[in-house]
């Protein structure tokens, strides 16, 4: 799910670019930037539960 957050932050980094160089609203490249920082993070937490259940 990494490469999924990445993607998606990446997708928001060129839609933000666009905001800048041309008449696109900024709405598009904030919600790419938050699904892609969501699914970042719900990688780790998958992560650390696997650690905790090995650990037990």
């Amino acid at each position: 799910m990494k490469t999924i957050g990445y993607t998606f932050l990446m997708l928001g980094l060129v839609f933000s670019i666009l905001t800048f160089t041309s008449d696109q609203s900024p709405a598009l490249g904030l919600i790419f930037i938050s699904v892609g920082i969501t699914y970042f993070f719900m990688e780790d937490e998958d992560e650390q539960d696997d650690k905790d259940e090995s650990n037990s």
